[in-house]
């Protein structure tokens, strides 16, 4: 037998039993140890959360962005009224919204299936003592259809708006009406209460024309679109003039979730001479108070027979223009001249001191209507203050 050399010789060594639970697998240089790991998972969950959350935000805004809304039955319906009293003429205005809410709270026999209604008149003045006298014994003597007035400053830039913004910020779940006093109401729209999203009178254009709107001196907002009103506002409330106010919260209906108007457009706009007249035998609800009369001018009358050449009326007072038209009292004497001799005159608007008259045919539409006598006693007591005070 071979005996191997001392040096070759293999040591030998006590057998060792191990026992683990599992196999041990080597680390890695780069594997973070336990505790850190932990921290890591903590802070992933964490930065998941903020994340969902971002998500929700981002949701909720591209809702809000594109006006979609999932409306609630509203647990009340507010009528804002936004009026600014003159001593010269407040109790005329008084009177113009004292026929507009009883006509408005004139409700049919279910009205008990409806939220309770409720009216806010939101007033500025021009400080005058007896003004704000007027005003407490008029609530006094109309509490069935006036239940809170508040003053505000008078805003000369965001006028209406600035008025229902007063009310709507403390609103919630509510559908409103925002009006002014501008119009007189011929007749109940209950009609206008269904809507569920934001609903006017009648089209000012045909389906397809970017002008398409309804007029702001009577809309009615759902709860949702009483939100998006007010946020739209917020962004957008830096009008540098009331034409811009007018084109941004009244011709631009972007923040509105739907819209609705009771009458679609027949032929132009609602203010045009003839629309009025077809609409009116309609049953058009509503007559703006600038626009039931005419100018008693020569020059007028051969303008809108087509039997003078285009230009400027020998009466134009350009300090009436600007006064009576609050919307163009930031045109220059130069712009004013431009805007009568292409729109204004065709407007029907206040442009100088001569006699202001109903038009005829229009006397005789609205007193064939059952509301007709106190609308048209209403309209010729408007008539006496404006001539008055063009005179002055």
């Amino acid at each position: 037998m071979k005996r191997l050399r001392p040096d070759t010789a293999r040591p030998q060594s006590p057998e060792v039993i191990t026992i683990t639970s599992s196999p041990q697998r080597p680390q890695k240089k780069d594997q973070k140890p336990p505790w850190r790991l932990r921290l890591s998972r903590g802070r992933a969950a964490i930065a998941a959360a903020a994340l969902f959350s971002t998500l929700i935000t981002l949701l909720l805004l591209l809702l809000r962005g594109t006006n979609r809304c999932y409306n609630l039955r509203p647990s009340q319906r507010l009528i804002l009224t936004a009026s600014h009293l003159r001593s010269s003429d407040g109790d005329l205005r008084l009177q113009i919204i004292t026929h507009n809410l009883k006509l408005l709270f004139h409700e049919p026999s279910n009205e008990g299936l409806l939220p309770p209604l409720k009216s806010i008149v939101i007033f500025s003045h021009d400080g005058d003592e007896s003004t704000l006298s007027t005003i407490k014994q008029w609530k006094l003597n109309n509490q069935s259809i006036v239940h809170q007035v508040k003053l505000v400053p008078n805003d000369a830039i965001n006028v209406d708006v600035s008025k229902w913004m007063a009310i709507l910020e403390n609103t919630q779940n509510a559908q409103v009406m925002l009006l002014n006093d501008s119009f007189l109401l011929l007749r109940p729209i209950p009609e206008l209460w269904d809507c569920t999203g934001v609903c006017g009178l009648g089209w000012t254009a045909p389906k397809g024309d970017a002008s398409r709107h309804f007029q702001s001196y009577l809309r009615v907002l759902s709860p949702c679109d009483v939100n998006n009103y007010m946020y739209f506002y917020k962004r957008h409330s830096h009008s540098k003039n009331v034409q811009e106010l007018i084109q941004s919260l009244e011709v631009n209906l972007s923040w509105t979730s739907d819209t609705k108007a009771l009458y679609e457009c027949d032929g132009g706009h609602p203010d045009e001479d003839e629309v009025q007249r077809r609409l009116l035998t309609k049953g058009y609800p509503a007559m703006k108070l600038k626009k039931f009369f005419v100018t008693s001018d020569p020059w007028l009358q051969l303008r809108l027979n087509n039997e003078t050449a285009s230009g400027i009326s020998p009466s134009l007072d350009l300090d009436v223009y600007r006064s009576k038209n609050h919307d163009l009292n930031h045109l220059s004497d130069r712009e004013l001249e431009d805007h009568f001799a292409e729109l204004g005159w065709k407007e029907n608007r206040v442009y100088s001191t001569l006699p202001l008259v109903m038009k005829r045919w229009l006397r005789e539409e609205l007193e064939s209507m059952v509301a007709g006598g106190d609308v048209v006693k209403i309209l010729e007591e408007y008539l006496v203050a404006l001539n008055g005070g063009n005179r002055k």
